[in-house]
């Protein structure tokens, strides 16, 4: 079951890169025609909008573990610790 999570999961970043440079939405208003195709962002702003998502991922990540803490922290007495 890990391992078929991890299968699905291994496009996530692949594929948030590629929908955040090519892909466009089906009523999209303001889209930029540049390099011979259609995107949200202009060229320029591409790397920053990737780098804020990656950085979420990994402050999520960081928080990730503290809230699993919190969460768990009033079954400590059945988990044994």
């Amino acid at each position: 079951m890990r391992w078929l999570l991890g299968m699905f999961e291994a496009g996530l970043f692949p594929g948030v890169t590629y929908y955040l440079s090519w892909c466009v939405p089906l009523f999209t208003v303001n889209f930029t025609y540049s390099s011979g195709y259609l995107s949200w962002y202009k060229r320029s702003e591409f790397g920053i909008h990737a780098a804020v998502f990656f950085s979420a991922a990994t402050v999520s990540g960081a928080f990730g573990g503290l809230l699993a803490v919190r969460l768990l922290s009033p079954f400590s007495f059945i988990l044994g610790s």
